[in-house]
């Protein structure tokens, strides 16, 4: 977080170099972030998560994933072909959107981000 303050008008253009310097760091530290993401994505994209839809399961179910959530996210990852890292996360953020309540889909969905995580190093 970046913060800035001027009291006074009358001296502006000498606060206008600062004022660029700091938009761009903000711009600088923007794209380092989203390039990160990006890298992570593409990676998850390409990392399979499991080579059968059992020992995806099994799995799954390791990392803490109900039965019926594993079973319709595993259906879901095949329609996309293979059991990516990606494909997975997709699938239960698709049905975490489906649950009933707040903390119900909160909890799958990080348990989805953790999945993420294992190809983020």
């Amino acid at each position: 977080m970046t913060e800035f303050t001027r009291k006074h008008t009358g001296r502006v253009h000498d606060a206008l170099t600062q004022i660029r310097v700091a938009v761009e760091t903000l711009v600088k530290r923007r794209d380092e972030r989203r390039d990160r993401f990006a890298k992570v994505v593409a990676k998850a994209m390409e990392t399979t998560y499991g080579t059968s839809a059992e020992e995806t399961e099994k799995l799954l179910s390791k990392a803490g994933f109900t039965r019926s959530l594993t079973a319709r996210a595993l259906q879901i990852a095949a329609e996309k072909g293979r059991f990516t890292v990606w494909s997975l996360v997709d699938a239960m953020t698709q049905l975490a959107r489906d649950l009933q309540y707040a903390g119900s889909r909160t909890e799958a969905e990080e348990k989805a981000s953790a999945l993420l995580s294992l190809v983020a190093t």
